[in-house]
């Protein structure tokens, strides 16, 4: 469970303003169910998601995200896991393979270890079309994989982003109209 507590670059929980925002939101003295209920309601509802918000910057760590209180679901995905670790609550990445109007992309989530088990979270953010919350009920996540549509939820609970997210953020300029990742 080590790994899925440790900071790094992308999920840069022990960055500063990640710290100042952990001591100053009051979810380090709750228990792990509301804290981590907290921490993704916050990612969910106050932390725009790009496409949403049509803002075309990209960001890719989590104090990035934080900062600038937007990202796609990458970015979201990794200030989550920051933030969860942070309150060492042990947190994965995890990626679904969503079918687009011409070809597929990588699309991110958490997955949270809670009293001896994986729980799916997916900070997305809700809109007209994707409704996701979390809870000890099972997995609500923003996108419900179509076998028919070559649709699928990919195995593992990463540590790290995938690779291929990384580069793909680090190279945009604009969220908005880059080539999205289609696999890790």
């Amino acid at each position: 469970m080590e790994e899925y507590l440790r900071p790094s670059e992308t999920i840069d929980f022990d960055h500063p303003e990640v710290q100042a925002f952990l001591r100053n939101c009051g979810w380090t003295m709750l228990a792990p169910w509301p804290a981590a209920t907290a921490a993704y309601g916050f990612v969910r509802d106050e932390v725009s998601h790009s496409f949403d918000a049509g803002n075309p910057l990209p960001t890719l760590t989590a104090s990035e995200t934080l900062r600038e209180r937007t990202g796609l679901c990458y970015a979201k995905s990794h200030l989550l896991a920051a933030l969860l670790r942070g309150l060492r609550i042990p947190a994965a990445i995890r990626y679904q393979r969503v079918a687009l109007d011409e070809g597929y992309c990588l699309h991110a989530f958490n997955s949270v270890w809670i009293d001896g088990q994986w729980f799916d979270l997916d900070a997305r953010g809700n809109n007209a079309r994707v409704q996701a919350d979390f809870s000890s009920a099972g997995s609500c996540l923003a996108f419900v994989p179509s076998e028919e549509r070559g649709e699928e939820t990919l195995d593992g609970y990463l540590a790290e982003p995938a690779p291929s997210v990384i580069r793909a953020l680090r190279e945009a300029d604009n969220v908005l109209t880059m080539r999205l990742p289609d696999c890790l």
